[in-house]
Formats: structure tokens, sequence, C-alpha cells
């Protein structure tokens, strides 16, 4: 079956194993008709397991997922989904609204459970049951009461005769009616059946407001994190101060240490429960029905009549039977939409961050050239010029290599959920040549991934030019230009731009391109080699005119303002490109965020 790469960017054949959502169908299929996928939706399957798909052998591999447990899994599911409703603002954060504060408290369900959890004892210590009798062929010496019919079946059976006398049959055995109590009544399979649904409740708030407290804890250690350049703290503590403020952070931090305090309590003693007699002795395989029957027992008994309340809280929350596969499908499509709108969102903020964008002529230009960013199906593209980024969001980490479609365009894959066995905290990896990138709600550092991979586009793209020869010229138009330290010779041969024109200067050098007898390509070629200069020679943190020098093989630049840095240079035979900003941090995306920019640069060409 041929499907859309959405990874690579081209078609081809499914493999055997299949990541979800990485996949476009391109035509129906049967082997889909069962997740209800047809021609140009995303292949997606189950939340939790594999599925295998058609007859082939072949696996979809769950949205969540190894190291996801399902209560964090469902809060990453909540926030996202309350993030894209949201209207669209300047204070968008893309961390966890601020609605989610609300899961740190008790639940109705909990509330309750901790009033009648002793009810619950009660049951196990002193269950209701019935009595059972069965018939049985036993020593006459064991026997209390006759079955019906043992006279009938003595009868027949004269090996269960001792003697035979005048007087009739001295039996040996006898069919005998024995009782035995029966834990098995309907009441206490509700019982049995709610302690399952209680503990499995209790284990996924628990996920939850553990996952919760993580990000709390975060956010107030992130205040005090000396070991973070100030000017990227302060960024990081803003965007968690666009939804709670500092006494609302400990206020929501003291809760759920709190509502993690009973939860635990409440999930040990529902364990304790289902550890006891009663629970132990009910076979698992036994199911209730959703709809309670309302006997007498659990109406009127003073301790079972609240199983029915309990039960009727547990089903309020919308939890019940494992849905069907196809709306899981179409529930993890909905995840799938709504983590693109949050890229398309966040790659808008994290645009808005870059100081050197400016406006001419209704469009945003980077250094010369126009900066588009628009969505394309299920995919955001980033062009400056005539390259192309592609942002690919995806629900699985996968870790790719350099990937370059067939249109030229670089695709980097943003994923939802941290590799498998991977800590979701601000330490992993990440820099300017990551083609896969972990981005969620729950990670404090997703705007600055996102801004160093459209920075490092944009940069590469402005200081893979520099040096750059520019082509033939008029003889006098190029001396003229060199007399003024404009041009000047380039590896390869040529000449190019290796100073930026001063804004003083600004009007002489459009004067030169206007009477220099240029045809339109080549003014437009070094009108936007200049504005290129402009750009390497400007702060990228303020916007400052820097310090620019020519150096060997490249260039340095310092802000005389903010004592930011910027500087292109060979190593190992290869061109680096630099940029970071003094601090008394160790230089590094950890410490410095966005801030801390290192590119590999290719060889500068002649234009073509």
């Amino acid at each position: 079956m041929r499907v859309f790469d959405r990874y690579t960017g081209c078609e081809v054949d499914l493999p055997q194993v299949i990541a979800p959502g990485r996949f476009r169908l391109l035509r129906d299929a049967d082997a889909t008709v069962a997740l209800g996928l047809g021609a140009e939706q995303l292949l997606v399957g189950d939340t939790w397991n594999d599925f295998p798909l058609g007859d082939g052998g072949a696996t979809l591999l769950p949205a969540a997922c190894r190291a996801t447990n399902q209560g964090s899994f469902d809060l990453l599911c909540l926030a996202l989904s309350i993030l894209v409703q949201a209207p669209e603002c300047e204070r968008f954060s893309p961390l966890m609204p601020a609605s989610i504060g609300e899961l740190a408290e008790l639940e109705e369900l909990e509330n309750v459970l901790v009033k009648r959890i002793a009810h619950l004892r009660e049951i196990d210590a002193r269950p209701r049951l019935s009595m059972r009798y069965e018939s049985e062929v036993a020593p006459l010496s064991r026997v209390r009461k006759l079955a019906p019919g043992a006279i009938t079946h003595l009868a027949a059976h004269s090996e269960d005769w001792h003697k035979r006398t005048m007087s009739g049959i001295a039996p040996k055995r006898i069919l005998g009616l024995f009782s035995e109590d029966d834990l098995g009544i309907y009441e206490n399979r509700v019982y049995a059946r709610l302690l399952d649904k209680l503990d499995a409740h209790l284990t996924l708030r628990w996920d939850q407001i553990t996952s919760l407290l993580a990000q709390f804890e975060q956010a107030l250690a992130m205040s005090g994190a000396e070991d973070l350049d100030y000017r990227l703290r302060n960024d990081l503590c803003a965007l968690w101060g666009r939804t709670f403020s500092g006494d609302e952070t400990q206020n929501l931090l003291n809760a759920s240490k709190e509502t993690l305090r009973i939860l635990a309590g409440l999930r040990k003693q529902v364990r304790v429960l289902r550890g006891g007699v009663l629970y132990t002795r009910l076979p698992r395989s036994v199911c209730v029905p959703e709809q309670l029957r309302d006997t007498n027992i659990l109406q009127h008994d003073q301790h079972y009549r609240h199983l029915r309340t309990l039960w009727r809280l547990h089903q309020q929350r919308g939890v019940g039977k494992t849905p069907p596969i196809r709306q899981i499908v179409a529930r993890n499509l909905a995840l799938l939409r709504d983590y693109v709108t949050y890229v398309g969102r966040l790659g808008r903020e994290a645009i808005g961050h870059i100081k050197l964008l400016e406006s001419r002529g209704g469009k945003t230009l980077f250094a010369g050239q126009e900066v588009v960013f628009v969505r394309r199906d299920d995919e955001w593209h980033l062009g400056c010029g005539e390259s192309r980024l592609v942002l690919v969001p995806g629900l699985r980490y996968e870790s790719m290599g350099v990937v370059v479609a067939i249109d030229g365009a670089a695709r980097v894959l943003v994923c939802l959920q941290p590799p498998d066995g991977a800590d979701c905290g601000v330490d992993l990896e990440c820099h300017a040549d990551s083609r896969s990138v972990y981005i969620s709600p729950s990670d404090f550092y997703g705007l600055e991934k996102l801004r160093l991979v459209i920075e490092a586009f944009l940069w590469r793209t402005a200081v893979s030019a520099y040096g750059r020869s520019l082509g033939k010229l008029p003889g006098a138009l190029s001396d003229r230009l060199q007399d003024r330290g404009w041009l000047g010779a380039v590896a390869g041969g040529g000449l190019g731009m290796l100073v930026p024109v001063e804004g003083r200067d600004e009007e002489e050098f459009l004067q030169c391109l206007q009477t220099g007898g240029l045809n339109p390509q080549t003014q437009v070629r070094l009108r936007q080699a200049a504005d290129n200069l402009k750009t390497l020679s400007s702060c990228r943190e303020c916007g400052r005119r820097t310090r620019f020098e020519p150096s060997e093989g490249g260039f340095r630049a310092r802000c005389p303002g903010c004592s930011t840095t910027a500087q292109l240079s060979m190593e190992s035979g290869k061109r680096v490109a630099l940029m970071s900003i003094d601090s008394e941090t160790m230089p590094s995306f950890r410490t410095l965020g966005a801030r801390y920019l290192r590119l590999g640069i290719p060889a500068a060409s002649a234009p073509g």
C-alpha cells in the first residue's frame, strides 16, 4: 500500500512497523476500514496497544509512548485542547493553562470516598451472604438432613446399604443435604467490581496530580535557578506568569501535595480491601452491568447502600467500558490536529521574538529575504527567500537524520512526547541542527526549542551568503564600490560584500546601484547582499548595530550595549557560526536558551 511519509516528504510503501501519525493515506484501503480512516487522513490507531493492520503483518504503534502513564497523557490531551480553543491574543502562553489547576483539588467521588471508606471496610469484615444447599452422598454419621429423593436414591443403590433386616434397610451411605455460605451474591459482586473501578480511578488521579505537582515545583524552582542566565530565567518565568502568579503557584503546589496525601491513603485502603477475604473469594471474571439493580440490600442496608452512591459518582466521570476502536482513533486524530494548531501558535510566538525582522511594503523581511509562515495540511512551512523549512508535528518521538525532501525543503519533526525512557525535563538535548525536537505544554523550554530551530534556519541562510561572490560587475562600478570599502576579494575568486553599509552611506550606495549600469537582477542581488550584511552586523538580542569586523574566513561582531556576540570562523576546515551572549553561566542551550546558537555553515559559492 502506497502512503505519503510526512517525515521525509515523499510517497513510500507502508512499512511493517508504523509510527502513529507519520503516514497519510493516499486512497481508501481495506486494512484501515476497522479504524474508520479513509483517503487523505493520517494513519493513527489505539492509544496504548499495538494494532495489527490488515493481513500483511504490519503493526501500528500506539499513540502514547511506553514511558507515558495514562494520567500524564490525559493531562497533556486536556491541556492541548484548552490551549488551542483559547482566543488568539498577545499573552499566549504555551505552558499548562490556568484551568488545569482545578485538578489539584479533590473530586466529588474522592470526597465522598473519604467519608464512606469505613462502610467498605465493614462490608469486608461482615459481608452479607446467602445459604447454598447441595445434595451429596455421604456416610450416615455426616448427614444431618436428608435430601429430597434420598429414599429413592438408597433403594436404587444397594452398594450404599450396610445391611438388610426384617424391618428394613440399614444404610451405610445416604443422600444428604449440606449447606454452605455463599458470598457470591449480587451485592458482593457489585462491591468487588467497585473496588476495581476505585483502584483504577485513584491510580489515574495519582498520575495526573504527580505530573501537575512536577509542573508547579519546576515553576517555583525556575525563579531561583542561579545556574541559568538571568535573561532566560526571566523569559521562562514570564511565560509561566501569563497563566499563574507566584502566590497561585505556591497555593496550587500545596493543594497538590495535600491531594496526593489523601489519594495515597485512599489507594492504600482500597488495595488492602482488594486483598481481603471477600474480594479474593469472588472470581475476577464475574462482571456487573453498569446499570445497577435496585435490590433491598443495596437500598436499605446501612453499609451496602453506599455502594450505589460511589458507583453512580464513578459513572458520572464518563468512565465506563473501553470505547470502540473507531472512537479511540477519532480521539487520537483530534489530539494530533490540536497539536498541529499548537505548534503553529508556538511558531508565530517564536517568530515574534526575533528582533531583526522588519516590515517593508507589506512584507516581513529577514536579511532582505521575505519570511512567510503558513500552514499546509498538517504541516507548517517557513519560507525565507528560496529556502524552506517544514515543521512536521507528530505524536511520538523518532530520531531523524538530516531530511531534505524532493522539493528541497528541510524537514524537522516536532514531537508531543519525549523519547521512550527519556526524562521530560529541560535537560533533554536540543541544538541548532536537531531534526527531532520534543515540545509540549509540560516542557518549559518548548518555546526556546522552537525558536532555536526557526532562528537556526534563518541565520544559516544569512550567514551562508557571507563571503559569496557577487559575479561579474561593471568595471567602473566595481572600482567605486571597492574604493568605498564595500566590496572585497572573497575565497574562491571574485568580489563580494564583506562589510556593512553604514546608515549614513545607504543613500550613496543605492545611488551607485541606480547609476552603475546594472540590470535589475544584479541590482536586486547587490541590494540583498547589503541587507544581509546589515542583519549580520545587527545585534540579535537588542537590534543595535554591532562592532563588525571581517576576519580570516569569516567575521566577528559584538554589541556594545548588551555584549551579544556573533562570529563566523573556520574549525577543522569547516565554517562554523557561533552566536551567544556574555554570561556568568556556562554557555549552552540549557543555560542560555535560543540565545546560544551554533551552526555548521556550508562553503560559500558563487551565485547561480
